[in-house]
C-alpha cells in the first residue's frame, strides 16, 4: 500500500509539474512569436501602404510596442512585386533590398501565390501581404529569417530546459517522497502490526468462549442465548480473518499461484451453497452460467471473492426479491455479474461500497450484522488478479456488481 501511495504521489507531483512547465514555456514561446508576428505585420502594412517601400520620412509615429523605430528601414530585408489587378501580369519588381532573391525568383514566388489565391502568410522564411490599390495588386515580402531563427532557438532552449527540469524534479520528488511519506508509512506499519497482533490476541479468547458455549450446550442443552453467543463469536472470527487477509493482500504478502481453472464450475458450486440460504429468506437465486468459462488466477481466492459477493447480495436483497448471477467470457475477460433487488438507492455508480468499513445505510447493517469489510476483500482479490470490479444501480432499485477477471491464456 505504501509503495502504491508513493507511486501515486510521484505521479501526481510529476503531472502537476509537467502541466505548470508546459503552460509557462508555452506562454513564453507564444508571446515571443506573437510579438515578432505583430512586428512583421506592422512592417508589411507600412510597406504596402507606400507602394512596396519605406516612406522617406520614417517613422511618422514611432511604434515602440512592436519594436519599430528609425533603424527599421535599414534592418529590414524585403522585396515587392506589382501585378495588374485584372490580368495578374507583372508590372514591376523591386529586389534591391534583398540579396537572396532574383527578379525571376520574385516573379515565380508571386505567381505561385496568385495561383493559390493566398493574400497573406509565410512563404519559407518570408512573410508576405497582398494589397490591391486601384488597378494594381502589390505583393510585399519581408525576410523574417532572423526573427524565426530566434523563435526556433528559444523553442529549442526552452524544450531542453523543460526536459532537464523534469529529470531533476523527478529525482527530487522520488527522494523527497520517501521522506514526506515516512510518517504515513510508520503509522500504517503500526496499524498493520496492531491488526496482526490483535487478531491473534482476539482469536484465543474467542476460541475459549466458543468452547465454553459448547460445554454449556452439552450440560444444559441448546438455548437461544448460547446460540447467539456462538453466532457472534463466528462473526468476530470471520472479521479478524478478513482484516488479516486484507492487510496481507495490500502488501502483496499473500503468496498465490495463478493457474487456468474452470470458472463456471467454481461459480456453480458457490451458487449451489447459497441456494438454501436464499430460500430461507424467501429470495429467488437465478443463475446464467456459460459452461467451460475458464479464467487464470487462484481458484481459492476467486471462490472466496464470489462467496463474499453472494453473501452481500443475500444480506441486502429486498425481502421476496431476486438475485441474478451470470458468468461468461467477454473479450479478453471473464465477466461475472451479480444483481440483486434492494431498497431504494440512488441511481449511478457505487464503487464506494468497496471501501473498508463503508456502510450504505447504518440501520440496514445493524439488521444484517455487516462490518463493511467483505467487499473490500473482494476488491483486493480482483486487483491482485489484474481485474476490475465495479458496482452500480441503473434504476435505483437494484444493485449490480460486475467483476472482470483475466481469461485463461490457453
Amino acid at each position: 500500500m505504501i509503495k502504491k501511495l508513493r507511486r501515486r504521489f510521484i505521479f501526481v507531483a510529476m503531472i502537476s509539474v509537467i502541466v505548470v512547465l508546459t503552460v509557462i514555456i508555452g506562454v513564453i514561446n507564444m508571446l515571443n512569436y506573437r510579438r515578432i508576428d505583430e512586428k512583421s505585420d506592422r512592417i508589411l502594412s507600412i510597406l504596402s501602404e507606400n507602394g512596396g517601400s519605406f516612406p522617406d520620412i520614417f517613422p511618422i509615429v514611432p511604434d515602440d510596442e512592436n519594436g519599430i523605430g528609425l533603424e527599421t528601414p535599414f534592418a529590414s530585408r524585403f522585396f515587392s512585386v506589382v501585378l495588374s489587378a485584372e490580368e495578374k501580369r507583372p508590372l514591376s519588381v523591386d529586389v534591391t533590398h534583398v540579396a537572396g532573391i532574383s527578379v525571376e525568383d520574385a516573379f515565380k514566388i508571386t505567381d505561385s501565390l496568385v495561383q493559390s489565391g493566398k493574400v497573406d502568410g509565410f512563404y519559407g522564411d518570408y512573410k508576405y501581404l497582398a494589397v490591391q490599390k486601384g488597378s494594381e495588386t502589390i505583393y510585399v515580402f519581408l525576410d523574417c529569417s532572423q526573427d524565426l531563427f530566434s523563435v526556433r532557438n528559444l523553442f529549442r532552449m526552452s524544450g531542453f530546459i523543460f526536459f532537464a527540469s523534469l529529470v531533476l524534479i523527478f529525482i527530487l520528488v522520488v527522494v523527497l517522497s520517501k521522506i514526506a511519506l515516512k510518517p504515513v508509512e510508520d503509522s500504517y506499519l503500526r496499524q498493520k502490526s496492531f491488526i496482526t497482533n490483535a487478531s491473534h490476541d482476539i482469536k484465543t479468547p474467542l476460541a475459549v468462549i466458543n468452547a465454553q458455549a459448547d460445554v454449556i450446550s452439552i450440560e444444559n442443552g441448546e438455548s437461544p442465548w448460547v446460540n447467539e453467543i456462538k453466532k457472534q463469536v463466528s462473526k468476530l472470527n470471520l472479521l479478524t480473518e478478513n482484516l488479516v487477509f486484507l492487510s496481507k493482500m495490500e502488501e502483496n504478502e499473500h503468496k498465490t499461484e495463478y493457474v487456468n481453472f474452470d470458472l463456471s464450475a467454481v461459480v456453480d458450486e458457490i451458487c449451489f451453497s447459497y441456494l438454501n440460504l436464499a430460500r430461507t429468506k424467501g429470495v429467488v437465486l437465478n443463475t446464467e452460467i456459460v459452461e467451460n468459462t475458464t479464467a487464470r488466477g487462484n481458484q481459492d481466492m476467486i471462490g472466496k471473492a464470489l462467496a463474499l459477493i453472494l453473501d452481500n447480495a443475500v444480506k441486502y436483497v429486498k425481502e421476496g426479491g431476486e438475485i441474478k448471477l451470470s458468468c461468461q467470457t467477454v473479450g479478453k475477460y471473464c465477466q461475472i455479474i451479480c444483481e440483486n433487488d434492494c431498497e431504494e438507492i440512488e441511481a449511478g455508480n457505487h464503487n464506494e461500497i468497496f471501501e473498508r468499513f463503508y456502510r450504505i445505510e447504518k440501520s440496514r447493517n445493524e439488521k444484517t450484522g455487516g462490518h463493511g469489510i467483505g467487499l473490500s476483500v473482494v476488491k483486493a482479490i480482483v486487483d491482485a488478479h489484474k481485474g476490475k470490479v465495479s458496482a452500480q444501480s441503473t434504476d435505483g432499485h437494484t444493485m449490480k456488481i460486475t467483476v472482470l477477471l483475466p481469461k485463461s491464456d490457453k
